[in-house]
Order: structure tokens, then C-alpha cells, then sequence
């Protein structure tokens, strides 16, 4: 009797493990199932949201840079591109819309004391906003001269600075030494990771930091349902201008729909480990 007895509470218990293993098997499943949904659609969301600017069509081409010996080739290569076929519009500047961080601190006065902001800063040429088709809400569009003296901010920067109306923040100068203009108020748009939001930015022209033409191709040329032959022979010409300018120079491109898929690259990294595991978790 106490054998059959002891015998019974080991199946009991070895049938409560099973039951518990069973269980906790399929609340893992599930939590990875979730998981990878959630993320899934966060990075789909994140990839295709309005992010305040074009990405469609937008070809970037790395510029020869030396900060230390900067020569005036890159607009050279600017003016010949915009005399291309297939070409719409370009652009110089340090980086694309959204392509990282790099920033700045700068005084204000708010309600009658100085404050300090850090602020994502772009460097472009007069072309940027235009070829990046963000809107402008108040005030001018930069000017080649303005370096050193006045730039553009973004909405949340206006607002940091206590001018909810973008009109207001035109006009009011920046900075402690040396004291910046406001020439204009842009739209927001997306400068990092969207789950970072938007951030307070200035856009300001500064040839040293001039290392990327970015260029609009006409529609049919760029990556979207793009006619290849018409592509191909676009770039073609662009790197023909190119190694007329820059013989010595290796000529890259990238398209700027995938460079923002690539920007993503840690969440695309995530997404995929999560399908491995929620795949493994079901398959155990």
C-alpha cells in the first residue's frame, strides 16, 4: 500500500511538471509571438511614416572632403548635375534629412532669462529644403552668405524658445559670443530614430562640412518602380561628371529609401531574433 501510494504521488507530481512545462511553454510562445508582432509593425511604421521630407527617388553621392584642405570642386560637381537629363534636382551638405545625430549647444532668452538648448544641427546649401521638398512656414530660405550669421530652425526649436507661432521666432537672434539669426522656420521632420521624436534642429550652410550631394532624380529614373534602363543610364552620367571632377576619387551611391532601411538596421536585427525565437519556442 505505501508503494502504490508513493507510486501514485510520483505520477501525480510528474504529471503536474508536464502540465507546468506545457503551460509555461505556451506563455513564452505566446510572448514571442506578440513580441515580434509589436516590433514588427514599429519598424514597418517607422519605415513608412511621414517623416516631414521625400525619400523616394533621392540618390546620395559621397563627395571627396578634406576639412583641413577644402577646395570648391564639390560645386562644380553641383552645377554640372543640374545641367544632367534625368536630374531634378541637388543638393550639398554633410548628411541626409535623417542619418544620425550631431549637435550643437546654444543660448536663448525665454521670458527674460538665458537658457541653453541642445540642438541637432545640419549643415546644406541653399537646395536642401527644396530637394528634400520640406516646408518652409515662416520666413526665408537660406542664403549662400548667411554662414556664420543666420540659419534655419525647425517647429520644436521655435517653440523651445517660447514662440508657438513660427512667424514670431523669425527675426530673433541665438547665441551668447556670436549672435545667429533666424531666417526661417522649417516644418518638423524626422532627424533620428523616430522613437526618439522630433528634436529641436538647425540647418545652417557651412562649405567645410560638405561631404554629401544628395540627388533628385526625375520620376521614372529613381528606385520606385523605376524604368532600369533610365536609371542606370542617369547614374551612369552622374559618375561620368564625377570622375571628370574627381579622376582619382571612387565614385558610391546609395539610394536614400534604403539608406533609411539601413538606418534601422538594430531594430531589423531584433526583428529577425525575435522570428527566430518565437520560431523555436513553437517548433520546442
Amino acid at each position: 500500500m505505501k508503494n502504490q501510494s508513493a507510486s501514485n504521488t510520483g505520477q501525480s507530481r510528474s504529471a503536474w511538471l508536464r502540465k507546468t512545462l506545457t503551460v509555461s511553454q505556451f506563455v513564452i510562445a505566446q510572448f514571442f509571438v506578440i513580441a515580434t508582432i509589436v516590433v514588427g509593425r514599429q519598424l514597418d511604421h517607422s519605415i513608412n511614416m511621414d517623416m516631414g521630407f521625400t525619400k523616394d527617388n533621392i540618390v546620395s553621392v559621397r563627395v571627396p572632403f578634406d576639412f583641413y584642405k577644402p577646395d570648391q570642386k564639390f560645386i562644380v560637381f553641383r552645377d554640372e548635375l543640374q545641367r544632367v537629363s534625368g536630374i531634378e534636382r541637388v543638393s550639398l551638405g554633410d548628411r541626409p534629412a535623417i542619418s544620425g545625430s550631431m549637435s550643437s549647444t546654444y543660448k536663448f532668452t525665454r521670458d527674460g532669462k538665458e537658457r541653453e538648448l541642445n540642438v541637432q544641427m545640419r549643415n546644406g546649401d541653399t537646395g536642401f529644403i527644396n530637394l528634400f521638398k520640406i516646408k518652409l512656414l515662416a520666413g526665408r530660405n537660406l542664403r549662400a552668405s548667411d554662414t556664420g550669421t543666420a540659419f534655419l530652425i525647425n517647429e520644436s526649436f521655435a517653440k523651445e524658445m517660447g514662440y508657438n507661432n513660427p512667424g514670431d521666432a523669425v527675426g530673433k537672434y541665438i547665441g551668447d559670443e556670436k549672435k545667429i539669426e533666424v531666417a526661417g522656420v522649417m516644418k518638423d521632420f524626422n532627424l533620428t530614430s523616430a522613437r526618439f521624436g522630433i528634436l529641436p534642429m538647425a540647418l545652417r550652410t557651412n562649405t567645410n562640412f560638405y561631404h554629401e550631394m544628395q540627388v533628385a532624380l526625375a520620376p521614372g529614373v529613381g528606385s520606385q518602380g523605376a524604368d532600369k534602363g533610365s536609371q542606370k543610364k542617369t547614374i551612369a552620367t552622374i559618375e561620368q561628371v564625377f570622375k571628370k571632377i574627381y579622376p582619382d576619387k571612387e565614385f558610391s551611391y546609395t539610394y536614400y529609401d534604403q539608406t533609411i532601411k539601413d538606418f534601422y538596421g538594430k531594430e531589423q536585427q531584433l526583428a529577425k531574433l525575435l522570428n527566430w525565437s518565437t520560431g523555436l519556442s513553437v517548433f520546442i
